[in-house]
């Protein structure tokens, strides 16, 4: 996707103090720890990106974003060919504590 997508969902301060990047990524070395370690960039898996969409679109419930979000994470799933019901509980550094 690119910048120009219809897909742009944009995060209030308080709901991207809500998006936790160790919940969803954990250091493959030290998977309890939420740290960088080495390394400048961090990539998700698809599975990761669906997790981050689906949370975004629960925090977007109720909002005039709440639709796009949906139909967002509907145009990700099919473009990566995820099926929802199969993707796993979220397995971040934050999640393991």
């Amino acid at each position: 996707m690119t910048t120009r997508s219809k897909y742009r969902i944009k995060l209030s301060p308080e709901e991207a103090h809500k998006m936790l990047f160790w919940k969803y990524y954990a250091n493959t070395n030290q998977p309890d720890v939420p740290k960088w370690s080495t390394g400048l960039h961090r990539y998700f898996e698809d599975e990761q990106a669906v997790q981050i969409l689906q949370d975004i679109a629960k925090l977007k419930q109720g909002t005039e974003d709440e639709k796009l979000e949906n139909e967002f994470l509907i145009y990700f799933t099919d473009m990566s060919d995820i099926d929802v019901s199969t993707v796993p509980e979220k397995k971040g550094a934050l999640q393991r504590k």
